[in-house]
């Protein structure tokens, strides 16, 4: 880890965490900033530093060129900001914060229930109350074209409370998720050998040899094979973007007219989008650095989801589902993120076993790395601050224990899924707070319990499938791979963090309040509401039998007291919880076993709805190989399918070069280029 590299990835942080809001959420420039885990902003960097910058030190007198060690430090750091400038944390965390005071004003209903009074008052803007000036100014606006605002315009002491409560909670996470990462990393990539698609694709383009300007990759005929062809149709896409007329090439086939004659199939969330065939090419790819059971599990999942689903909503059973609220999908994948949780810890048991112990003990077992047992004790002490903190906005206890336990377990869960699958875009689409009403009921909770749960929620793991730690995974996989040592890794993490999201807080805020909040659906409607409504309903409930007063007056053991699970979340989370457990016990005992317990923790989800058919794909190629060319086939095919990953990032990181010319010149926002979901 050398002084340049460390600089050079502080900076290419430093610039995502400040445009990164900017480009999502005012003015998109090409593609979203870190729409997935494997960003366009970092990965097509790094292809043109391998690419250009590279070769031309090589040939300069004197320079050195960056070593693939040195990239992977870069690339790293650049992660971080993406789980901070992105979904994962800032899209939807001002509007989250503050459009709730602007609902309740307009909204009688929630005055009436008396909902803003059970949210703690340093949680929110303005001390929890409604502040005219700083809601319509944070809604419209306060810049005009040529003439943006100073920080100093930006209401800084209302925002004092919900900052001086969130900020510190996002870094005790983040310091969380970068020590269990220390933790898992050796179990994950030395004994259980699991693949990090991204990293393999990532060091691929990294590696280098002596007295070459360029990797061996790059010499590779059908490498640039494959990124001709993929590039080649990004570009005539994009262009048809730009310019209608160009006939563009089909990368999506529709068969909705099959819905209008079996119209009881698509009842399910996302069941239409199976009659709608979404090609992406890096998917496809990644499927030939996969095992075949999990390109096909992927591939199947909504394929055997859709039909189950269709026959349970014919026999009355409802499928609506919520974030906050819960519902029979989002318990069944909770209950199977809980089986899978379980599976990662028996398959490392005795590695957590011997970290903990040493962590409490100081004694070092020879097995395990002394930087792990240092990461347990600081991650032990930053969740229990988490919690502390909780506890201290008015959470009871146990709730603040589970609450945070099953954020750190999502993370963990999601980390794996795209450290062994390779799927860059992940969202388990259910959170803690839609678990625990389902779990406890209305009563046990209570009003103030769901809304600073439903908060927390909003604030810290609304986008789990793009927070700091499977980001983490596969930059520890890079780094490790390059030469770089894990335990040298975890401060500049730390630092990156705590520095980027100072940064992007402030000049996310800052345009909120210049260019006012553009409205969106999700990011100032649904996010804002979905605690409150949870509430509302809550509160609906227990006025109907009188039952709202005792219900705000229980203590913590008298909640645990009060449990009364639904019968619905119980068959619905068992299901889950299950259908894991099984087909993960199959696929132990039977070598010939052709699914994994993934496809229950995805399915049904926007990302496996728009990805299964390319995963499908995938097993298809990869298989047809196999079978007619022979194992060794696919060895030989990985350097094309590099070349199609590269070319898919390289045409995204092309319009976002563009866009940003194009918005610099004419102050226009630029038509945007889909590449990934």
């Amino acid at each position: 880890m050398t002084f340049r590299a460390v600089i050079l990835g502080m900076l290419g942080a430093l610039l995502l965490a400040a445009v990164g809001y900017l480009n999502d959420q005012v003015v998109v420039l090409g593609s979203i900033t870190a729409g997935s885990l494997l960003p366009i902003s970092v990965f097509g960097v790094l292809f043109l530093m391998v690419i250009l910058i590279n070769p031309l030190l090589f040939y300069l007198p004197g320079a050195r060129r960056l070593r693939p060690a040195e990239l992977a430090v870069i690339v790293l750091l650049m992660m971080v900001a993406c789980s901070i400038a992105s979904r994962g944390l800032l899209d939807t965390f001002t509007p989250a914060m503050l459009m709730p005071l602007y609902y309740y004003e307009i909204r009688p209903g929630w005055k009436d229930l008396r909902l803003l009074e059970y949210a703690p008052r340093q949680a929110l803007p303005c001390g929890g109350q409604y502040h005219d000036q700083t809601v319509r100014s944070f809604m419209e606006g306060l810049g005009r074209p040529g003439s943006p605002i100073g920080l100093s315009e930006v209401p800084w002491s209302q925002w004092t409370g919900p900052l001086m409560t969130w900020m510190p909670l996002a870094v005790l996470m983040a310091v969380a998720a970068t020590c269990i990462a220390l933790i898992v990393h050796r179990q994950w990539s030395k004994r259980e050998h699991l693949r990090y698609p991204i990293a393999e694709f990532a060091t691929s383009l990294m590696a280098q040899d002596d007295g070459r300007a360029a990797g061996s990759i790059f010499r590779n005929k059908v490498f640039w094979l494959g990124l001709a062809i993929v590039l080649g149709i990004r570009v005539i896409n994009g262009l048809a973007v730009w310019y209608p007329r160009v006939p563009q090439i089909p990368m999506m086939f529709n068969f909705l007219a099959i819905r209008d004659r079996m119209p009881g199939m698509w009842g399910t969330m996302f069941g239409h989008y199976l009659l709608v065939l979404r090609l992406y090419p890096t998917i496809v790819a990644f499927s030939f650095f996969l095992s075949s059971e999990i390109a096909l599990s992927l591939g199947l999942s909504q394929w055997i989801l859709i039909p189950v689903a269709s026959y349970l909503i014919a026999h009355g059973v409802d499928f609506s589902e919520g974030y906050m609220s819960g519902g029979v999908t989002a318990w069944q994948r909770s209950g199977s993120f809980l089986a899978f949780a379980l599976i990662i810890v028996y398959m490392g048991r005795r590695h957590y076993w011997l970290v903990l112990k040493g962590a409490f003990t100081f004694r070092r077992h020879p097995e395990v790395e002394g930087y792990t047992t240092w990461a347990c004790r600081v991650g032990l002490l930053s969740t229990a601050a988490v919690v502390a903190i909780l506890i201290g906005l008015g959470l009871d206890w146990p709730m603040a224990i589970l609450t945070v336990g099953m954020m750190l377990m999502t993370f963990v869960c999601v980390a794996r899924i795209t450290a062994e699958t390779g799927m860059f875009v992940i969202d388990p689409r259910w959170q803690p707070l839609g678990v625990l009403l389902g779990l406890f009921g209305a009563y046990a909770l209570g009003p103030e319990t769901i809304v600073i749960v439903g908060l927390a929620c909003a604030a810290l793991s609304l986008g789990p499938g793009q927070t700091l730690l499977p980001y983490l995974v596969n930059g520890l996989k890079m780094a490790d791979d390059t030469g770089v040592k894990p335990r040298r890794v975890g401060l500049v993490v730390m630092a990156a963090f705590v520095i980027c999201l100072v940064l992007a807080v402030t000049v996310t805020l800052w345009a909120n309040y210049n260019f006012g909040v553009k409205y969106n659906n999700f990011t100032t409607d649904r996010v804002p509401t979905m605690t409150f409504r949870a509430a509302a309903s809550a509160v609906h409930e227990l006025r109907s039998w009188g039952g709202l007063e005792a219900a705000e007056g229980l203590g913590p053991l008298e909640r645990l007291a009060h449990i009364r699970p639904g019968e619905k979340f119980l068959w619905s989370a068992g299901a889950g919880f299950l259908l894991v457990l099984v087909v993960g016990a199959l696929r132990q005992r039977l070598p010939r076993w052709p699914l994994h317990p993934v496809m229950f923790l995805v399915w049904g989800t926007y990302p496996a709805a728009m990805l299964n058919h390319s995963f499908l794909l995938g097993w298809l190629i990869r298989s047809a190989v196999t079978r007619f060319a022979g194992p060794g086939a696919l060895r030989k095919a990985k350097p094309f399918m590099i070349g199609v990953i590269a070319g898919d990032l390289l045409g995204g990181a092309v319009f976002m070069a563009v866009g940003a010319i194009y918005y610099g010149l004419t102050g226009h926002q630029p038509p945007p280029v889909e590449i990934f979901p």
